[in-house]
């Protein structure tokens, strides 16, 4: 079965600013795509429509969302290109409907944390995150496409089981697409130490997991996506997690972010913490978010 490409819309200019970057995958997955829109309850969409009655409300929303994803659909020139609308709760029905074409990504649009007011689409992010069983691809505004696909994306790692499952669900998308997976960690140095009395004292909290540990954890994981025939690089840095994330793909060129995600509700949540957040609000290229399939059904 061939790829599948969903695009959640809102009818805005941020949700649209993902276009360009659905056109990119889908030429090169050579994809279907499908535009949707997503009609919330009569309660969110009434104050809006006068006093017309309940299903005349619900029909002219339809019709104006219908009329917004085929003005949209020129847009994309994959393979093919459908609209769709549901009514329903946004998150919990992109997810459904993610999940029911079996879609292999769902690309969105977040929102900044300069906006006065965030839109549905950029409000329903971590919670699709949360509920996705396939990937999904956070695009921050203004993010310009690139001509091309990006050659280098960076698979941020912590040492946890979590983060090393995202390796074998995205070694797919790398072998079709021709990534080389930049493997970084950031670690804690250890702190200087003080001469005293033929030994010498730490000067500061010694951290845990020595950085020599996380190269062989690294290296383990280079090894492991060179069996599939993945290139890989490996990078370290250091100081606050998100900072060094977005930091260390830039040096490196990368014209991407992977981050494995676990089960729980919001972003502050996700499986680095507030790190994940911390990435996709400051990096200056999107951040792919996975959710192992491990996870789906036992940290919820």
């Amino acid at each position: 079965m061939g790829h599948r490409i969903l695009v959640p819309l809102d009818g805005t200019r941020l949700a649209r600013s993902v276009l360009p970057w659905a056109d990119l995958f889908a030429q090169a997955l050579y994809a279907e795509t499908e535009l949707m829109r997503v009609v919330e309850p009569l309660g969110e969409v009434s104050a809006s429509m006068g006093r017309l009655a309940d299903h005349e409300i619900l029909e002219r929303a339809t019709e104006d969302a219908l009329a917004s994803l085929r003005s949209d659909q020129s847009e994309i020139h994959g393979r093919a290109a459908s609209i769709h609308v549901m009514r329903g709760e946004v998150s919990e029905t992109i997810a459904d409907r993610a999940n029911a074409l079996q879609v292999s990504l769902i690309i969105m649009a977040s929102h900044s944390r300069a906006e006065p007011a965030r839109t549905i689409i950029g409000s329903n992010v971590a919670s699709v995150i949360h509920r996705s069983k396939v990937p999904v691809l956070v695009i921050r505004p203004n993010l310009p496409r690139p001509a091309t696909m990006p050659t280098h994306v960076l698979l941020a790692q912590d040492g946890s089981e979590l983060a090393a499952a995202v390796l074998p669900e995205i070694v797919p998308l790398a072998q079709q697409l021709g990534w080389t997976l930049v493997l970084f960690r950031a670690v804690e140095l250890p702190p200087p130490r003080l001469a005293f009395q033929g030994g010498s004292i730490p000067l500061g909290h010694v951290p845990d997991d020595a950085p020599v540990a996380a190269l062989d954890n690294l290296e383990q994981l280079a090894e492991e996506a060179g069996k599939s025939g993945v290139r890989t690089e490996i990078r370290f840095g250091s100081g606050d997690p998100a900072t060094a994330i977005c930091e260390a793909a830039r040096e490196a060129g990368c014209g991407l972010i992977a981050l494995g995600t676990h089960g729980r509700e919001g972003l502050p949540r996700l499986v680095l913490g507030s790190v994940t957040e911390g990435v996709i609000q400051a990096a200056s290229v999107p951040v792919l978010t996975f959710r192992p399939e491990s996870d789906v059904f036992t940290l919820v």
